[in-house]
């Protein structure tokens, strides 16, 4: 069983490292793509497919309709290093209550219930996928999708969750979202931009980071941009300028003359991508009945910037991405 640990469970995050190249797995080589200039992997959990999970890819598993894989650890999505594991084995699989396994030391017990069907409703579900930039748009691939099962001490504890079977397994980075596809509903990320530690990046040019890369569409017009306190239509010299709402000003005093009273004059800082720390990604998702995987789509994103007078970064910038 894959296994993480609690405080990693409520993060969804992403650690990168300049000039890092990954192992080719079968299933992120797209990234390698010329069109592709900025990729990372992103382990994030919802609940919003569980009612997908339940009407359509529960009972096809149950059936036979369709695979289920065993889980791979180290977030390795090559397709090689999966295997099938059908419904009857994952019943097998059920830990009693006085079935106990070490892990990093612990004495641990799966709160597997008596219904394996129920369990997997009742978990989040764990979206393995690939969040990258294709000629300005921002796209998110998801590889698949694991229930993600609490995991418990002998005494009761909660300390994370863990992986026994990962459903629609995908192939292919570039499917389209046709009409057949179902909604499962709308969930949204934030990611610093700027972010370290052990690399989860896949892909990054001259150490740009995921707003560096959108920044240049965006002052060439080609992605629309609005203000995300007021909803109106921003152009690339407003941005720059920083007279948009929300922007960070100062008031300059100017002297007072014999002519001329005295009075305060209102000085806009100037905006660059450096001005942001973090952008906050909405995704669409779906599921794909006939080919059995599950879709995104990223309608918009908001910057976030720090401003001298507030210790929190607030929302400034709506991006909108067009759609192929």
């Amino acid at each position: 069983m894959r296994f993480l640990p609690l405080f990693l469970f409520f993060s969804s995050s992403v650690f990168g490292q300049a000039n890092f190249h990954p192992e080719k797995t079968g299933l992120n080589d797209f990234i390698e793509k010329s069109p592709v200039s900025w990729a990372v992997y992103v382990n994030d959990t919802s609940s919003i497919f569980h009612d997908i999970l339940e009407k359509q890819i529960l009972p096809k598993y149950i059936s036979g309709e369709i695979k289920g894989f065993a889980p791979v650890d180290n977030g390795d999505t090559a397709e090689d290093h999966l295997h099938l594991r059908n419904f009857g084995e994952l019943v097998s699989l059920k830990y009693t209550a006085d079935t106990v396994y070490e892990d990093g030391g612990y004495k641990i017990k799966n709160d597997f219930s008596k219904n394996v069907a129920d369990t997997i409703l009742t978990s989040p579900v764990f979206f393995h996928e690939i969040i990258y930039t294709e000629k300005g748009i921002l796209k998110s691939y998801t590889s698949r999708i694991s229930p993600w099962l609490p995991i418990y001490t002998m005494s009761g504890f909660l300390i994370g969750r863990g992986e026994l079977v990962s459903f629609c397994l995908n192939k292919k980075y570039n499917n389209s979202i046709s009409s057949r596809c179902i909604y499962a509903g709308r969930t949204k990320k934030m990611i610093v931009a700027d972010s370290t530690g052990k690399a989860e990046r896949l892909k990054e040019h001259y150490g740009m980071n995921i707003i560096d890369v959108l920044w240049p569409y965006m002052m060439k017009g080609d992605l629309p941009v609005y203000s995300a306190v007021t909803n109106e239509s921003l152009s690339p010299g407003n941005i720059l300028s920083g007279r948009i709402p929300g922007g960070d000003s100062i008031s300059v005093a100017v002297d007072e003359t014999d002519s001329v009273p005295g009075h305060y004059r209102t000085l806009y800082i100037e905006l660059t991508a450096r001005s942001f720390d973090r952008i906050e990604i909405t995704q669409d998702r779906y599921y794909d009945p006939k080919k059995n995987i599950v879709l995104c789509e990223i309608p918009e994103a908001v910057l976030y910037t720090k401003t001298a007078e507030e210790a929190l970064s607030k929302p400034l910038l709506r991006i909108v991405f067009k759609k192929d």
